[in-house]
């Protein structure tokens, strides 16, 4: 009976030291490093985690995003192509939860590929687009290029699993300004939805933001 006793008091006595190990405070300061992929905001992407300490962490990402049009077999094609790379710190108030808010900033560039291959026609001139002039019964070809480059800044809110295995959900909101643009999506010859499309797509790849669903491991 007194082995009994012993043993309950034992188990009370330790059981709020095993909390506090197991907890996701204890967690992020014993496995320091976190390594993984999935959705980084604007796509997918990869990162790498550094635990200062159980309260902020060092959140390390790249992510792309791919928006892409094309005509049958590819003859009239959008293509734009975007990407953040950068770092942020993460918050976690409590030891014994997994919420986070973060802040954060870093690079951001884009570029665009617009690629046309439109029939000028010979008898139904008005349907034809200015730069058809001279091209009267013939194709126009032509490739438009636009890129730019510049920095993006950002905030997060989310949640992060912890014992071992690494599930983060979330979202990041932020902005981007860019010191280098050249932007020629007025350039893209009006035909069909060609030239909408090309600036559509220009606009909504300037972003910063995003969901955060990422899937790793700590160590």
């Amino acid at each position: 009976m007194r082995k009994i006793l012993f043993a309950i008091c034992l188990i009370f006595f330790l059981n709020p030291f095993i909390l506090i190990a197991e907890s996701p405070g204890s967690w992020r300061d014993k496995e320091t490093f976190g390594l993984g992929f999935g959705v980084e905001g604007i796509g997918g992407g990869l990162f790498f985690d550094y635990a200062l300490n159980s309260t902020f962490q060092l959140h390390f990402f790249g992510s792309s995003m791919n928006q892409k049009q094309e005509s049958l077999f590819g003859i009239n094609s959008v293509e734009t192509n975007s990407s953040v790379g950068g770092v942020t710190l993460r918050i976690f108030p409590s030891d014994s939860s997994g919420f986070f808010i973060g802040f954060g900033g870093g690079g951001f560039s884009i570029n665009q590929t617009v690629n046309q291959n439109v029939y000028c026609y010979s008898y139904y001139t008005s349907l034809n687009p200015s730069e058809c002039s001279g091209y009267e019964g013939s194709y126009l070809k032509q490739q438009t290029l636009s890129e730019g480059t510049g920095s993006a800044g950002f905030g997060e809110f989310g949640w992060q699993g912890y014992e071992g295995y690494y599930f983060t959900i979330g979202v990041r909101a932020g902005g981007v300004s860019l010191a280098s643009e050249t932007d020629n999506t007025d350039k893209v010859i009006d035909y069909s939805n060609h030239k909408l499309t090309a600036q559509k797509q220009w606009k909504d790849g300037k972003t910063a933001s995003g969901g955060l669903l990422s899937f790793g491991w700590h160590f």
